[in-house]
């Protein structure tokens, strides 16, 4: 149930970010992305991946039981833009859910850069550390 509410969180804020659109030609070309992330050395669910290009719309994952991604560009689209993407991660947790259990390195100061090819397979795998995880 935790997933399915974290894809419905991922999708409603996936759409206000990039807008509902007005048809399919408002879409860029996108590639399919995904990928692994682990924590500490351990897969860890409900961790929000961000790719943000250099130009052009964010694309975002959730990470399930297994770590595993894939990315959305909008709530009809799987991937992202091709070219170079700052790559983030975000978890909240804590009593209330609103502390970030990632570090801003890996965070909201992230500068783990990756590229999104029109043409190769964009798997990528993360191991990061974070002590409140």
């Amino acid at each position: 149930m935790r997933f399915f509410v974290s894809m419905a969180m991922l999708l409603s804020m996936t759409l206000v970010l990039n807008g509902c659109g007005g048809g399919a030609s408002d879409v860029p070309d996108v590639y399919p992305v995904s990928g692994l992330l682990k924590v500490n050395g351990q897969p860890v669910a409900d961790v929000q991946v961000t790719f943000q290009p250099d130009s052009g719309p964010m694309s975002v994952g959730v990470t399930d039981e297994e770590g595993k991604f894939e990315l959305l560009l909008n709530a009809d689209t799987m991937g992202a833009v091709a070219g170079q993407h700052t790559v983030s991660f975000s978890k909240r947790g804590g009593p209330a859910g609103t502390d970030e259990l990632i570090p801003p390195q890996f965070g909201t100061h992230s500068q783990l850069k990756e590229t999104v090819s029109a043409d190769g397979e964009n798997e990528f795998e993360y191991e990061i550390s974070a002590e409140k995880l």
